[in-house]
């Protein structure tokens, strides 16, 4: 059971990862609480009131703005976050968000596993 609801929320976070307007990464995150209810929900951009503008074209100044999915999701949960599942995609998280998801109580997390090269 627990499978279909992952498999669920997956393709929720796939549908918020084309939200992003980054031309080249767009990653979803969608948490839920322990009763499988949507928490919240968010997608890579730049900070709220910076224009989505030719910044996003050039790598080395978007990396340094640009706020990951599932901290977005975090920030804008509103709630305690204590025991919740956080679901990426299309990527697992990097290690800094994964730090800070462990600091708000994400007690588990759910990404695809997508074949990074065809062989």
């Amino acid at each position: 059971m627990e499978h279909d609801w992952d498999s669920r929320y997956l393709q929720l976070a796939r549908l918020v990862s084309t939200w992003s307007k980054d031309p080249s990464t767009q990653t979803g995150a969608v948490i839920t609480n322990d009763k499988h209810r949507v928490v919240s929900v968010g997608f890579n951009g730049f900070p709220q009131k910076i224009a989505d503008d030719d910044r996003l074209q050039n790598r080395a100044v978007k990396y340094e703005m640009i706020i990951h999915a599932e901290i977005n999701s975090l920030i804008f949960a509103g709630q305690s976050l204590e025991g919740c599942t956080l679901y990426t995609y299309p990527f697992l998280s990097c290690s800094r968000c994964a730090s800070i998801m462990i600091q708000a109580g994400i007690k588990r997390v759910v990404a695809p596993i997508i074949p990074r090269f065809k062989r």
